[in-house]
């Protein structure tokens, strides 16, 4: 009959495994740590959810993930909490792509998304809505609360005035405002400093901090039930 462990082994083999599901979960959940820092970044910056957008030409002082300086950017986010977002595109050069809150693909809008450039209104609804949904929008519906709006505009040229004013007829607001939503507002951000990565927290503890955050802000995803645990 082989020996069981001795109790020094045991207690290596426990933290081994410990020590094997937190680095999973620290890869798993670092898109979810980048988005928060997304989310917080807009917030601070000015663009505050269903109401805002910074609009630039990205720069090396732009300190953001996949980001490119050859088409000026929208960016904004939403939160469908309160209730279902809508999202209004005029007709033009806009193409973009809506992540949620664990950056997982939920859609993309514009040239690339299901109006194919002919403007459109999108509405983003929770995963546990019910109520009856209007006619007239594209509905996308959400496995999390908030998500991400990312716009870019295609025009020719490097003159950047066109592209901006094109990004300033975007339009996001809550459903419930729809007869007369709140103006929104542009940040323009393009030869500013701006951080929205998880670079400051990588690494550290500070890391797991921003998880929890970003995991009691939103909903609980059902396909993420197994790293939860």
């Amino acid at each position: 009959m082989k020996k069981l462990p001795t109790t020094e082994k045991i207690m290596e083999l426990r933290k081994e495994a410990k020590r094997s599901k937190a680095i999973e979960a620290y890869k798993f959940f670092y898109p979810t740590v980048s988005m928060i820092s997304n989310f917080e970044a807009l917030e601070n910056l000015g663009a505050r959810a269903n109401n805002g957008f910074l609009i630039q030409l990205t720069t090396p002082d732009i300190n953001a993930l996949t980001q490119n300086s050859d088409t000026p950017y929208g960016l904004g986010y939403g939160d469908v909490t309160d209730g279902p977002v809508v999202l209004e595109l005029v007709p033009g050069p806009i193409m973009g792509v809506i992540d949620d809150a664990n950056f997982k693909y939920i859609t993309d809008i514009g040239l690339t998304g299901e109006e194919q450039g002919k403007g459109a209104k999108y509405l983003f609804v929770s995963v546990d809505y019910t109520d009856d949904i209007p006619e007239g929008y594209i509905v996308r519906r959400l496995a999390s609360n908030r998500f991400l709006i990312c716009l870019r505009a295609v025009v020719k040229g490097t003159d950047t005035k066109e592209a901006f004013d094109l990004l300033r007829k975007v339009k996001v607001y809550p459903l419930k405002e729809k007869d007369a939503p709140q103006a929104n507002t542009f940040q323009d951000f393009s030869h500013k400093k701006a951080t929205a990565t998880p670079y400051f927290v990588d690494g550290k503890f500070s890391y797991w901090k921003e998880l929890k955050k970003a995991l009691d802000l939103d909903a609980i995803d059902k396909e993420y039930y197994q790293m939860y645990g």
